[in-house]
């Protein structure tokens, strides 16, 4: 096998990227079909990416040891095998304390979930060096595309918080935490990559994994809240008119003006609208929105301050 480092790390990107699309899918699945089994065909693609990312890596590991970067690869090869051991894992808890439903952020937030986050992140952020120091033009897709699974990876976290979903557990002013990670991802993004527009592709590679969403419909038993989503234009706009701005505003302004911005008009957009377009019930006021651009606003500027601390 004589691929350079550099090829092997875009197809380790590649599965990972896998790894977050077949995670989106399972969510959907969860609510619009339940788990009806392990088997279920995201665990499949999901585990098959993670299984194919860890036996490439672990491969190069073994290659490459004694040399310079062996390190590198025995992390990643660490990493996934979080990963995969997050299988089982899930399936005892399961066993021991039965399937999450919808209506509880451990759905989220149980413990075999969150190894396979930190395990996916740490993927993520291990690979990115070798992707970077890439100097063909590929390089131009696919870090974006590793910027776009970690903003998933983020996005996903704080799903609870989310003032639109099931959980909404500090209301509006969840909206804090939603612009945090997108003026996070946006900022760690244009820091690590030069070049316009890649805020934007970054944003596009976010959302390909949510074309999976093929349909609205809730499974009976699982759980899911009711509540009602804003209309997908309204999101859209949301999440390429900050992108758009960064892009556009890079350099002329500081990092936390642009954190500003890009949490103003996340929240302004998505909230600020959101309310004409829903049933009676589900309708909400100007307070809740003043305190959702607010909180949007504020989340915004914290994710481009630690965006400049540099800890990733």
């Amino acid at each position: 096998m004589n691929l350079s480092l550099v090829l092997r790390a875009r197809i380790i990107a590649v599965l990972l990227f896998g790894v977050v699309w077949a995670g989106a899918w399972d969510i959907w699945w969860h609510g619009a079909v339940g788990r009806d089994s392990f088997w279920i065909a995201p665990h499949l693609m999901l585990y098959a990416s993670v299984f194919g990312a860890a036996a490439l890596g672990i491969f190069t590991w073994w290659q490459e040891r004694g040399g310079e970067e062996a390190f590198i690869w025995r992390r990643l090869a660490l990493s996934l095998s979080v990963i995969l051991l997050a299988a089982p894992l899930d399936e005892i808890w399961h066993q021991v304390f039965g399937k999450e439903v919808f209506s509880t952020p451990l759905i989220i937030w149980s413990p075999p979930h969150l190894m396979i986050v930190f395990g996916l992140l740490a993927s993520f952020l291990t690979v990115l060096p070798f992707l970077l120091a890439d100097e063909e033009e590929p390089k131009r897709l696919f870090v974006p595309m590793v910027f776009g699974g970690i903003y998933h990876i983020f996005a996903y976290f704080v799903i609870p918080f989310d003032p639109r979903g099931s959980y909404h557990i500090v209301g509006f002013a969840g909206a804090f935490f939603a612009a945090l990670v997108l003026s996070y991802s946006l900022s760690f993004a244009r820091d690590k990559l030069k070049g316009f527009g890649v805020a934007f592709l970054t944003m596009v590679f976010f959302l390909i994994p949510l074309a999976v969403r093929f349909s609205d419909k809730v499974a009976a038993g699982t759980g899911v809240l009711p509540y009602e989503r804003a209309p997908a234009f309204l999101e859209l706009l949301a999440l390429f008119i900050p992108a758009i701005l960064v892009d556009l505003l890079w350099g002329r302004y500081s990092k936390l003006t642009l954190g500003a911005v890009a949490g103003f008009f996340y929240a302004a957009i998505l909230h600020g609208f959101a309310s004409g377009f829903l049933p009676l019930e589900y309708q909400y006021g100007a307070a809740e929105v003043a305190v959702a651009v607010a909180a949007g606003t504020a989340g915004g500027v914290m994710g481009a301050f630690l965006s400049k601390l540099r800890f990733m």
